[in-house]
C-alpha cells in the first residue's frame, strides 16, 4: 500500500511521458521484489513447518512399532 500511494505521488509529479512510465518502471521493480522476498520467507516457513511435521509422523510410526512389537 505504501508503494502504491508512493507512485501515485510520484506519477502526479510527472510532467512527461517517460517520467510518469520510468516511475511506474521503478514501482514494477520494487513490487517484484518485495513480492518475492516475501515469497521465499513464506516458502522458509513451510519447508520448516513441514520437516516439523514430518518429524513428529516419523517419530509417531517408531513409537507404534515399538508398542506393536511389545504387544506380539
Amino acid at each position: 500500500m505504501k508503494a502504491q500511494a508512493e507512485l501515485c505521488h510520484e506519477l502526479s509529479q510527472c510532467r512527461e511521458l517517460a517520467d510518469a512510465v520510468q516511475a511506474q518502471r521503478k514501482f514494477s521493480e520494487r513490487v517484484t521484489s518485495d513480492y518475492s522476498e516475501e515469497f521465499g520467507q513464506i516458502a522458509t516457513m513451510l519447508r520448516n513447518e513441514l520437516t516439523s511435521v514430518a518429524d513428529a509422523a516419523s517419530e509417531a510410526v517408531t513409537e507404534a512399532s515399538k508398542a506393536a512389537k511389545l504387544a506380539a
